[in-house]
């Protein structure tokens, strides 16, 4: 492959990338202010998401970001850690960044268990 057909080929995946950024954020800046916030989720488990939201509230303005994973599978038993970040003009963050809560699968769905303020403890 000749150099200028690099040189092309990489122009061409450089503007189709900066097209898709030019639909994909201002939609996801809609998509947030309309519903307030915006969730992916993972898999089945409850709490395994990526979650952003606006906070409105008397005390407190800004975007709060939560990252929920799995961290334990023992059985039917599941622990999921969810990581907070907020991004406030406006107030205070809270001190709790971390929480962990397990989960027993009962059938089709999912009942709490047990749930700490912070990280998850290993499973015996």
């Amino acid at each position: 492959m000749s150099r200028k057909r690099v040189n092309r080929l990489g122009c061409g995946c450089l503007l189709v990338g900066w097209f898709a950024f030019l639909i994909i954020v201002p939609c996801g800046v809609i998509n947030l202010v309309v519903n307030n916030e915006i969730v992916i989720t993972k898999s089945g488990v409850p709490d395994d998401q990526l979650r952003i939201w606006l906070i409105n509230s008397t005390d407190n303005r800004g975007i709060g970001f939560a990252n929920g994973y799995i961290t334990q599978t023992n059985g039917s038993q599941v622990c999921t850690q969810t990581d907070l970040r907020f991004l406030l003009w406006k107030g205070t963050p809270p001190d709790k960044t971390k929480s962990c809560t397990c989960y027993q699968k009962q059938g089709e769905s999912y009942a709490a268990t047990s749930m700490d303020d912070g990280t998850c403890m290993v499973m015996k």
